[in-house]
């Protein structure tokens, strides 16, 4: 075979392959790729790429295929628009102009393959050469190519759609060749090219067809999904609708604006972003706005006027202020206004000030309107966006520069701040949206209206019933403020609790008023504390999250703030305790210069607390409002009240410890005795966070003496309570290990020691705050009585320190040496000081605490029986209103089935005749045209004739399996009564497991659930059904729960069963039981397992009054509710009812 013979059929079996990946892939990047790498081996080029134009004519490498790097490479990166000249780009589109470059010989090979005049093709397209362009030589040197073939990829007769990357004569990319050696470019090897890129183009043609289908299906699948929610019946759920429809069109929020109609307000939705109200004062928005307003009303206009466009429309307006008539174009929607960038929109400037706040850049306005009546508009908005460009070497637009670049090194350019554009397809797809947004938001006014007429013949049956909801009311009201007051005092344990966790008075401060802040839904708390000169200033402040008061003023902490009524009456009204409340600052009388100060930090409405450091006035806790005013409850100002006394003595706490870290350190680092001195100070100080820890004060006098003990390294310590004789004993006490062999008597706890001196005295000098330091009895004068005491529990020193509790001597802490005599230092003295008066403050924590627990179990219990109460009750009126909805679901669901059922026979009769009449055309006709074979591969029509029965079967079954669950929907509704009867409670326990049959198929847990029944004989049994129906479904929703809380060891689903039994025990009793594989009761738990508001789930996930309701709803029935559970193996719960329902 000659050579030219063997290059056609090389050239014929490439394009075969070429094509053949094009009718194998719908990938057009697979197709490029395979392409270039085809092309470069067969013309043995160092490069070949495929160039694709962009919008603003710049363009980029998307495929590439380069020989062993003998260039570099160009995939990704981008070229300016001025890198091929206007001129050029219009002779490569209307003459398909060729090009053939050779830099060694200095000439270009120009062969068009159309007349540009004509657009008819040429007869000879020959190459004919001319001298190469000087800027166009170093161009191309500076790429390292000597050689090029450029044929430009031009899509023809690509007529669908309207948009701009789809109209005919388009130039879509260049296909180059480019080799770093000189090579001569024969017209056969043109040819060849020109012949892989139409083949190209057919493929780069057939991609965008399918993109825009892909599309087109999309958008008809969104639009499917907002008409779903627009149809919901009675309610429609526009705020889904609009998140959805934001979603679809990729914005960052959005807005629903429905109008208002006689006597219904206008109601607004909004999603994501949101832009500033135009006029606070008035509640406008930008709706509302001049601009916006006629631009919506625009579109029930029907004539044109003088301009040509109707009036308030985007083109009206650019007409009439002379912006500039830009017309209409095939892709824009006159009804709606699209802007890409809404600082670059001159109509736009008197509204983009209130999008500042935000990063939005594009904006959709869609007008809503049904007829001729506009209700409302849509609107979608767009964040600004950052981007970044791979350049092939830096270049300058400036048109003064008119060298030719001479480096291809990667660049990157970033933006920031650019905006989108909207295209067609979304401008198309907000339209459809109009259309539905529009239907439904006039039927639900229209369904709104109905209700209003609803609502008025309702009135008189209110009027009836007026006074039974003021009492309803009543309760409610009760019930709240007792709910209200136990929250408070638990919270206020919990303030207390975290106070004594921090010794740190600042943390207790920002502790305090974040807690309160958050408890009473205040806007701000602050702590003010009194200077020398009675003026002042904020030490602590926590305020609401809301960024708008956070930009009130510099109010907060360290902020001053100086009263001169407080400085002229050191405290004023405070230094007597009085508190000061205030429901609205313009309606209390207060100066000018008071009013002055609120409006600048915007405050309503006040709570001024006093905080008292002892006896002394130290601050104030202040409560504000600043959104609005606020009728302060006397509850909230006592709880207010009682946390400015706890904060006053976390005070004292804070100021003594910090006494005792100054004492500290002033002592350190001195001698043997101060280093002490500090280990006692930080014992001290693990002693106080010890006592904070328990509220428990045995353990505090346990923890203390043990402690003291230690650290002084004394041989006992011991508490002495006084009793109202003023003898006492000894409650409290610990001994050292060294005592071993010292017998000390009978000193310790319950050990009575009547004093008579004690007695007689009422306490004597303990009682005036003295201490009794003695480092040897028998050098301190005691009477022969009191040694002999002491010799009896072999007392040699000791140290005694009152203990005062609320003012009043409580009782003594004893320090004792009972080896040989001790001289006490003073800082062991002041240690043991130090200790009772914690002591102290520890037995006045304990006595509030154990009268404040003893309040709110008195309060729990009352609460606890009026929740159960409550709560049976709405649990019957819950099953009453799931029958009536079953009952209404299944009848409006049976209609509609049996028709399908009714005509899926039809269906397969005219399918299998279809089929039959399609085989008989096959035997007549075996060989079809070529656009029925394709159609007929197309639609894979053996696997359709092979499938199609198959589908009308399950169409079939299907139908029948759906009215076999509505036959089961109306057994449960049936059973759902109230009154006495007799009923199959096996249908019961089946319209149970319908309905929580979406909890057993559920793909968030990790357990799969089943149903195991055997059903035993049963008769029918006399009950309320209704009731019956309630303990089903308690008892199965607990043990799907159980279940479903189950953690897999493993990643894989593991499967649990939920065993359902019923039998007859008797002619006159039967049982059912309910068990589960879970994890089982503990026996404590199975001990309280019925009682009300206890439960086994976590916080949040149960009320604790299932069970509960089930056992009293049973044994009203004269039957009974048990449970058998074995840990790890599961529970069962079983249910024995007798068949006749004896008479009340």
């Amino acid at each position: 075979m000659s050579q030219p013979t063997a290059t056609v059929v090389t050239q014929e079996g490439l394009l075969h392959r070429i094509a053949n990946r094009i009718r194998q892939s719908l990938e057009l990047q697979e197709i490029l790729d395979a392409m270039v790498v085809e092309v470069r081996d067969y013309l043995r080029v160092d490069r070949v790429k495929v160039y694709q134009f962009n919008p603003d004519d710049s363009g980029v490498v998307i495929a590439e295929s380069i020989e062993e790097k003998r260039l570099p490479s160009l995939q990704g990166l981008h070229f300016p628009a001025d890198d091929i000249p206007p001129y050029a780009r219009e002779l490569f589109l209307k003459a398909r102009q060729r090009s053939v470059v050779d830099v060694d010989r200095t000439m270009i090979g120009i062969s068009p393959l159309e007349n540009p005049t004509t657009s008819h093709s040429e007869d000879s397209p020959d190459i004919r050469y001319r001298p190469l362009d000087p800027c166009h030589e170093e161009y191309l040197t500076a790429m390292g190519v000597k050689s090029s073939i450029i044929v430009p990829i031009v899509l023809e007769e690509l007529s669908t759609g309207k948009e701009p990357a789809a109209s005919p004569g388009q130039l879509w990319g260049l296909l180059a060749c480019h080799h770093s050696e000189s090579r001569a470019v024969t017209e056969a090897e043109l040819q060849f090219i020109q012949a892989v890129v139409d083949q190209v183009g057919v493929a780069i043609a057939q991609s965008i067809l399918l993109n825009r289908v892909r599309a087109q299906a999309q958008q008809e699948a969104n639009i499917n999904r907002v008409t779903k929610l627009l149809q919901t019946s009675p309610a429609i759920k526009l705020q889904a609708a609009l998140e959805e429809a934001v979603e679809t069109l990729s914005g960052s929020g959005g807005r629903l604006y429905v109008m208002a109609e006689a006597d219904i307000t206008k109601e607004i939705y909004i999603y994501g972003l949101q832009p500033s109200v135009i006029d606070v004062e008035h509640n406008r928005t930008v709706e509302e706005n001049y601009l916006w307003k006629n631009f919506v009303h625009s579109v029930t206009e029907a004539n044109p006027d003088t301009t040509g466009y109707k009036p308030w429309s985007v083109q009206w307006m650019n007409a009439t202020y002379k912006l500039g008539d830009k017309g209409l174009t095939p892709e824009e929607n006159p009804d709606i206004w699209a802007i890409n960038d809404i600082y670059r929109e001159p109509l736009f400037r008197t509204l983009a000030p209130f999008f500042e706040p935000t990063s939005v850049r594009g904006l959709l306005i869609v007008p809503l309107y049904y007829g001729d009546q506009v209700v409302g508009s849509l609107s979608v908005f767009r964040d600004e966006i950052d981007t970044e460009i791979t350049w092939a070497g830096w270049h300058n637009p400036d048109s003064r520069q008119l060298m030719a670049r001479r480096s291809f090194e990667v660049w990157q350019q970033e933006k920031t701040g650019t905006s989108q554009a909207w295209t067609f397809a979304e401008i198309s797809y907000a339209k459809a949206l109009s259309e539905r947004f529009s239907t439904a938001i006039k039927q639900y006014r229209l369904y709104q209206q109905v209700q209003s007429l609803n609502a008025n013949l309702e009135q008189q049956v209110e009027e009836r019933t007026e006074q039974l909801q003021q009492k309803t009311i009543q309760l409610q009201s009760s019930n709240a403020e007792l709910e209200s007051f136990i929250s408070r005092q638990q919270a206020l344990s919990g303030i207390v609790a975290k106070i004594r966790e921090s010794l740190n008075i600042e943390d207790i401060f920002q502790i305090t008023t974040a807690e309160l802040s958050q408890l009473m839904k205040a806007d701000k708390v602050s702590v003010y504390r009194f200077n020398e000169d009675w003026g002042g200033e904020f030490v602590s402040s926590f305020e609401s999250v809301s960024p708008h008061w956070k930009e009130v003023g510099q109010f907060g902490e360290n902020t001053v703030w100086n009263d001169t009524h407080l400085q002229e009456t050191k405290g004023g009204r405070y230094r007597n305790g009085e508190n000061f409340v205030v429901n609205d600052v313009t309606q209390q009388g207060f100066s000018q210069c008071h009013i002055d100060i609120y409006n600048q930090y915007e405050i309503k409405s006040f709570i001024n607390v006093p905080i008292f450091f002892g006896q002394e006035l130290w601050g104030i806790l202040a409560v504000f409002q600043q959104q609005h005013i606020r009728q302060w409850k006397p509850s909230e100002v006592d709880f207010v009240s009682q946390i400015s006394g706890q904060l006053g003595v976390a005070l004292q706490h804070s100021t003594l410890l910090t006494r005792m870290q100054h004492q500290a350190r002033e002592l350190k680092a001195s001698n043997t005795e101060l280093f002490r001195a500090i280990d006692q100070q930080k014992t001290l100080s693990s002693i106080v966070a010890k006592i904070r820890e328990s509220l428990d004060i045995n353990q505090i006098f346990k923890t203390t003496t043990k402690e003291l003990t230690q650290v002084l390294k004394a041989d006992r310590a011991s508490v002495y309570r006084f009793d109202k004789d003023w003898g006492g004993e000894f409650i409290a006490e610990f001994e050292s290990v060294a005592l071993e062999e010292i017998n000390v008597g009978q000193l310790g706890i319950n050990t009575v020691w009547d004093d008579t001196y004690l007695q007689e005295n009422e306490g004597g000098r303990y009682r005036d705050g003295k201490i009794s330091v003695v480092n040897n009895v028998y050098d301190c004068g005691f009477s022969q009585c009191h040694l002999d005491l002491y010799e009896q529990f072999q007392i040699k020193a000791f140290v005694l320190v009152p203990i005062f509790v609320e003012q009043k001597l409580w009782g003594l802490l004893g320090t004792y040496q009972h080896k040989q005599p001790r001289q006490w230092n003073a800082s062991e003295v002041e240690f043991v000081e130090q200790i009772a008066a914690q002591l102290g403050v520890a037995t006045q924590h304990a006595s509030l605490a154990a009268s404040d627990q003893q309040k709110n179990s008195q309060l729990s219990t009352a609460l606890v029986e009026l929740r159960a109460t409550q709560t049976q009750l709405i649990q019957t009126e819950k099953m009453s209103s799931l029958g009536q909805l079953v009952a209404g679901i299944a009848h409006e669901i049976n209609n509609p089935v049996n028709f399908i059922h009714a005509n899926v026979a039809h269906l397969k009769e005219y399918s299998t005749n279809l089929l039959k009449v399609l085989e008989a055309y096959q035997q007549s006709y075996p060989d079809p045209s070529e656009e029925i074979q394709a159609l007929l591969e197309d639609a894979d029509i053996d696997y359709l004739c092979a499938d199609l029965p198959k589908l009308c079967m399950s169409l079939s079954t299907g139908t029948q399996r759906i009215r076999s669950i509505i036959t089961s929907l109306r057994n449960f509704s049936r059973l759902d009564e109230a009154e006495v009867k007799a009923v199959d409670l096996q249908e019961g326990i089946e319209g149970t497991l319908l309905i929580l049959q979406h909890r057993l198929k559920t793909s968030r847990a990790k357990v799969s659930v089943e149903i195991a029944k055997d059903y035993g004989e049963l008769p029918l049994v006399e009950c309320h059904a209704s009731q019956i129906n309630q303990v089903f479904m308690n008892l199965i929703t607990n043990a799907i729960d159980e279940l479903q809380a189950i953690t897999p060891a493993t990643e894989e689903e593991e499967n649990k069963t939920i065993h359902i039994k019923t039998q007859q025990i008797d002619s006159e009793r039967v049982r059912i039981s309910i068990q589960d594989d879970g994890r089982g009761i503990s026996k404590n738990a199975l001990d309280k397992l019925f009682d009300p508001f206890f439960t086994t789930k976590p916080v949040g996930k149960g009320t604790g009054l299932g069970l509960s309701i089930s056992y009293q709803i049973i044994e009203k029935h004269g039957g009974k509710l048990y449970c058998e559970s074995v840990v790890g193996e599961g529970t069962t719960f079983v249910i024995e009812l007798p068949t006749k329902m004896e008479a009340a």
